[in-house]
């Protein structure tokens, strides 16, 4: 134990006189301009970075790029060959998405896609289904009117095209390309902006 003591001790022992030899540091030498010996030097030190690269300067970090290339065709596609599984695997992404980017704006938050599908769904006979696409329709809405995006979408869409216009069978493929164009707008304006 004493020798972690004598270790740590950062005086040096003289041998001969046995008593601790403290070493002194050199003191700058003083300017004969200062007024007084109690003002402290101020140093203004810049840390930002210009890079001639680095065009857009809110690039989000951390969360990494959210997709901007969901289409009507692809989901049709990928849906035949997975038997309609990558159409819920898409909604659950959306429900990520939009609880990162509107939830701190509108406090509420998106209950993930999957619960609503798989428990939820038959237990309220399908209600809840329509009860979540009309609520993420509507903060598609206010995400896009917030980011200031040129885009006509949101509840009314969903009660029009996906309800309504599946009476004249094509209503839905035109929701769900409105859908997710309008969700990959606030994705890439994510992307570039923040």
């Amino acid at each position: 134990m004493e020798k972690e003591k004598q270790k740590k001790m950062p005086a040096v022992v003289d041998a001969a006189a046995n008593e601790k030899v403290v070493e002194k540091t050199p003191e700058p030498p003083q300017n004969e301009h200062k007024e007084s010996n109690n003002q402290t030097p101020v140093v203004n030190i810049n840390l930002t970075q210009n890079n001639a690269n680095n065009n857009s300067q809110n690039v989000p970090t951390g969360q990494g790029m959210l997709r901007t290339n969901r289409g009507l065709l692809k989901i049709l596609l990928l849906n035949l060959i997975t038997f309609g599984i990558y159409q819920i695997v898409v909604e659950d992404h959306i429900s990520d998405e939009l609880n990162m980017l509107v939830t701190r704006y509108d406090a509420r938050r998106t209950m993930r896609f999957g619960w609503i599908f798989f428990i939820f769904s038959w237990l309220t006979l399908g209600i809840a289904l329509i009860v979540w696409f009309h609520r993420t329709s509507d903060r598609m809405n206010f995400e896009l009117r917030r980011r200031n995006i040129a885009y006509d979408f949101g509840a009314g869409d969903f009660w029009l095209w996906g309800i309504i216009g599946s009476l004249i069978l094509v209503g839905p493929f035109i929701y769900i390309h409105k859908r997710m164009k309008a969700m990959n707008l606030i994705n890439a304006d994510y992307n570039q902006k923040g």
